[in-house]
């Protein structure tokens, strides 16, 4: 089993007197969440605000700016003693994992009856993982939780929150013995399948409550985390749900698409957002409206021009506005989840054709160009560097892959190899054994008596690279498949 873990999802039946209960357990969570987070904030302030901490910052800029430009291989003594000083700092600051545990847990004591010791930790987890990002990572700021923002609150199903089994029916205790807290028994929906079953009878983890928003209320769900990979899903029959072939697979992500290889001959193409048109153009509908109800609600918020005042105001919304606000809510759920299930039908669909596969890896992250009058770009660049960024956003291939590799994970068998090319030789031709960009044109590359689209022809190389030379022999067998 190793260190691997699988999460189990499975819905609350919440009575009617039972949402306000779960309701106000989860804003004490968010009270002390934020509490957490504020004196963190207030800690972390102190020491950056002080000129020692501004003369210390400038000597590190410089060397990093110095080891980019390659001025600087060895890091010298004096930034290395900035970073011990620094560690001491954030320690006695408590700016440390489990100094922000140590904060959660003198903040629940003030609601103490709704958030027990265990919750308070996994709280000030949380808490640590937005701090952690600001101070080490490339965070500008941390987000407060307005009221209903909470989504989830954990326990480790020893206190606080425990699954029980009582005559082969699970289901939910929500209680806190110490402070004489009333329990709450939560009705879960029962595992009905082989799978479901194997899961929920592992050793617990985390044991999760979630929520999330629908329409005026919430649903209510628990996430199991257990040990191990997840079992094969089974027809009735007993064979797999979703087969696994051996065999190697050549993958290509370009954009919003997915083209992919198989030695047995067989290719695949899947256009991922091929929905998503639609749904920005409802957005957009949404968006434009909410404006338009904000502005007549608000007049005094507005100047003449329809331009938003500057300072502090008090907004009114109307009912129809609220309506709206949660429709665009339940829209954008609605596409988060279509797009979640699109990956995992491309990754069973891909395994179905081989379970050795070969991605090409690349770096999505975009960055933006600072705007240079000289070098402007047309309007045409500008929109369509603007729509490869948001397919890179929908798309998430950096989670199709993440996929891919835990369903292998759990079959115990292949491997997802992310092959690197060099710029050198990404526009590599087979029969000239060489580098020829001219012959990549519109997405076509021609041979001699047939031409193949560019990315299912990349797909071809990738799974026949070793790293450093492409397989010739293999390429030009696997043409007669793809052209």
């Amino acid at each position: 089993m190793g260190d691997k873990c699988s999460v189990l999802e499975l819905k609350i039946n919440v009575r009617k007197e039972q949402y306000h209960r779960l309701d106000v357990k989860f804003e004490d969570a968010r009270a002390v969440y934020n509490a957490v987070l504020n004196e963190a904030l207030s800690n972390y302030e102190q020491i950056t605000r002080t000129k020692e901490y501004r003369a210390d910052q400038a000597v590190v800029k410089k060397y990093y700016e110095d080891k980019k430009n390659g001025t600087v291989k060895k890091m010298p003594d004096e930034v290395r003693a900035i970073f011990d000083k620094r560690k001491k700092q954030f320690q006695d600051a408590k700016l440390t994992k489990f100094g922000l545990i140590n904060i959660a847990g003198y903040h629940k004591n003030h609601y103490a009856k709704n958030v027990s010791s265990i919750m308070a930790n996994k709280i000030g987890e949380m808490a640590w993982t937005a701090m952690n990002q600001l101070i080490y990572g490339n965070g500008k700021s941390v987000k407060f939780k307005k009221p209903g923002e909470m989504t989830s609150i954990a326990s480790d199903n020893k206190s606080g929150i425990r699954l029980m089994v009582d005559n082969g029916k699970y289901y939910l205790l929500l209680s806190n013995q110490t402070q004489k807290a009333k329990p709450m028994i939560l009705s879960i929906k029962q595992p009905h399948n082989e799978y479901e079953l194997d899961m929920i009878t592992r050793p617990i983890k985390i044991v999760r409550i979630i929520r999330r928003k629908n329409g005026n209320r919430f649903n209510y769900f628990v996430q199991l985390t257990v040990e191990g990979t997840p079992p094969q899903k089974l027809k009735k029959d007993g064979s797999r749900l979703h087969q696994i072939r051996e065999g190697k697979v050549g993958v290509y992500i370009k954009d919003d698409s997915v083209y992919a290889v198989a030695d047995d001959g067989r290719i695949a193409h899947w256009h991922f957002c091929k929905n998503q048109q639609k749904y920005e153009e409802k957005k957009a509908d949404y968006d434009r409206e909410l404006s338009k109800l904000r502005q007549l609600n608000n007049p005094d918020n507005y100047d003449e021009n329809g331009v938003i005042k500057k300072g502090s105001k008090k907004w009114h919304y109307s009912i129809k506005y609220k309506k709206i606000l949660l429709q665009r809510s339940y829209l954008i759920h609605k596409n988060t989840e279509s797009r979640n299930i699109t990956r995992y039908v491309i990754a069973n669909e891909i395994l179905a054709m081989g379970n050795d596969i070969y991605i090409l890896k690349k770096d999505y992250r975009t960055k933006k160009e600072k705007f240079d009058e000289d070098n402007r770009k047309s309007n045409e660049q500008y929109r369509r560097l603007k729509d490869r960024r948001k397919n890179i956003q929908n798309f998430a291939h950096a989670d199709l892959i993440s996929k891919i590799k835990s369903k292998i994970d759990s079959d115990n068998s292949g491997a997802v190899n992310e092959v690197t090319v060099s710029k050198d030789l990404y526009y590599y031709v087979h029969d000239e054994d060489k580098v020829n960009k001219s012959r990549f044109v519109d997405g076509i590359i021609a041979f001699k008596n047939r031409t193949c689209l560019e990315e299912s022809y990349r797909a071809l190389l990738i799974m026949n690279y070793d790293g450093k030379n492409y397989n010739r022999d293999m390429v030009e067998k696997g043409m007669s498949w793809i052209c």
